[in-house]
């Protein structure tokens, strides 16, 4: 009889202890993977953070470029090849830019 008894309460605290198993061990590989995804915001972070830097620097290049250019007295015309260096090395810059 206590056999029964011992059977049937078993199977009750197992029962109900699997939601709180399955519970904890969703919140553990949580907290596991919370780590790699911080990792990966992280290098996002850094590699715009760069392509901001170096499309800031190309610009100020091209930009010093042009003025060196028209001091000396040359004029980028909209067809010459210099026009076009520039625009397409601004368009390179703007690709950069996150």
């Amino acid at each position: 009889m206590w056999g029964l008894f011992v059977a049937v309460l078993n199977r009750g605290v197992t029962n109900s202890l699997r939601p709180t198993w399955a519970e904890a061990e969703r919140r553990r590989l949580e907290i596991e993977q919370r780590p790699r995804e911080d990792a990966e915001q992280l290098r996002a972070l850094e590699q715009e953070a760069a392509a901001w830097v170096r499309s800031r620097q190309l610009r100020a290049y091209i930009n010093a470029l042009e003025s060196a250019t028209r001091r000396r007295g040359a004029v980028a015309e909209p067809e010459s090849k210099l026009h076009r260096w520039l625009e397409g090395a601004r368009r390179h810059a703007n690709r950069l830019d996150p």
